[in-house]
């Protein structure tokens, strides 16, 4: 896993704590291409890899050895972070591998956001909070559907909108400003965007007279949004946090971004994500599945608008159209992930009704809820892949799992809610993984 989110002046604070956490002679020798980097030469938030030339020498050196002595500078790292870097909100790790070398794992967390408020998976620290079941997936009949009523709105109409209308996010004025820079930027100039129709997550109730494990139906209510209420809401916090702006729209309108069940209490579009892996199992006769494979997307878009540019994601992901994807109605989210799969992979043949829910997360950087699914395909993962959409530059690949996708998991960058749904799909799909088994020192 590599430093998220970490400003330029992290590095001098990462060398100073590496520096009070007294390394030994031996750790020094390892971390001095780090230590000694100049600020321009280091590439944020990229992980870096320090191992270089020691490789080989250090493929000679028991690894038990290796583990100790990082588990040890770890543990001293912790005591500096406690003592340095509490009001900095930062988890910091330093992990081995015989095959990455030196890895250094750092997190830098919204203020407000514990590091105990977020998913946990073995060593990784990830910035998102799950409403799921340990034991159970979710289908279409745990989701009772609803339009939210404008009494449950922040509109605070006097009158209920009728059908037709229905209820409209209406949002506060700062965020209606940064919406009508947007469109005056479209208007203006070169970037062209469609302000195209989404739907707002209002509201997540779930019976509190019944644990989440008799799997009782959770009621989602929704109202009318605008992808330009997302741009200026969800995502405007995401720019403002990489920016280091602590009093902007998160600190007015959503100081209170960890939890699904306080969703109704956020003024932010939280327009809901969808978020698919696709799985193939290989089968032997009278053996059941032997093997599996998923496919994974890493989008290399760096313009303003790209979210998570350089993570990892999942097979495929979008959002609930307000027309396109109604069921009876109301708004399907499994009928608009199928839609989403189907129209990334032009090759795959799925349906709704086979999809599997793992639950609802909130993505903690930008307070943004995604449904989160995976799905199992007979089809060869090889032959999906040539029909990726390519409106956009990514890389597109088919890992095995879990050695391969636990690997990436580790060392390299992901989208918050993609990867707490990579974990969740091995979880459900091979009996004999848990989390806990994703280790920085393998």
């Amino acid at each position: 896993m590599p430093l998220w989110y970490f400003r330029d002046e992290d590095l001098r604070t990462l060398q100073k704590i590496i520096a009070e956490a007294n390394p030994s002679p031996r750790q020094k020798q390892l971390l001095e291409p780090l230590l000694d980097a100049p600020q321009s030469t280091v590439s944020w938030p990229q992980a870096i890899r320090s191992y270089n030339s020691l490789h080989k020498e250090e493929k000679r050196v028991a690894r038990e050895s290796i583990r100790t002595q990082f588990r040890r500078l770890n543990d001293s790292l912790e005591n500096v972070y406690e003592k340095t870097w509490r009001e900095r909100n930062i988890v910091l790790k330093i992990g081995f591998s015989r095959d990455q070398g030196i890895f250094f794992y750092g997190l830098r967390l919204p203020v407000g956001i514990h590091r105990d408020d977020c998913f946990k998976a073995g060593d990784l620290v990830i910035p998102a909070r799950i409403l799921t079941s340990d034991a159970y997936i979710f289908e279409r009949e745990h989701f009772h559907v609803s339009w939210a009523d404008c009494e449950n709105c922040q509109i605070r109409k006097r009158a209920r909108c009728d059908i037709q209308a229905r209820c409209q996010y209406r949002p506060p004025f700062d965020i209606q400003s940064i919406k009508d820079d947007w469109s005056h930027k479209c208007d203006t100039s070169l970037l062209k965007l469609w302000n195209g129709p989404l739907l707002k997550l209002q509201r997540i109730q779930i019976d509190p007279t019944r644990e989440i494990t008799e799997r009782e139906h959770i009621n989602l209510d929704f109202c009318h949004a605008e992808y330009f209420d997302f741009l200026a809401s969800n995502h405007q916090i995401h720019l403002e946090f990489l920016a280091g702006i602590s009093d902007g729209i998160r600190a007015k309108y959503a100081p209170d971004l960890d939890s699904l069940r306080d969703l109704h209490l956020s003024l932010l579009a939280n327009t809901p994500g969808l978020t698919t892996l696709i799985v193939h199992p290989t089968f032997l006769p009278k053996k059941g599945p032997v093997r599996y494979e998923c496919l994974l997307v890493k989008r290399e878009s760096r313009s303003q608008l790209a979210h998570y540019p350089g993570a990892w994601q999942t097979s495929t992901a979008g959002n609930i159209h307000p027309n396109k994807d109604l069921r009876n109605g109301l708004p399907d989210p499994f009928k608009a992930a199928a839609r989403e799969s189907r129209r990334e992979l032009a090759d795959l043949q799925i349906r709704a009704s086979e999809l599997a829910c793992l639950g609802l997360s909130i993505d903690l950087l930008t307070g943004q809820p995604e449904f989160l699914f995976y799905a199992e395909t007979n089809q060869p993962l090889e032959q999906i892949v040539h029909s990726k959409e390519s409106y956009e530059q990514k890389t597109i690949r088919v890992v095995k799992m879990p050695t391969e996708l636990c690997s990436l998991l580790t060392y390299e960058e992901w989208a918050p809610s993609n990867a707490v749904c990579a974990i969740l799909t091995m979880e459900k799909c091979l009996t004999d993984f848990t989390r806990a088994k994703i280790k920085f020192c393998p």
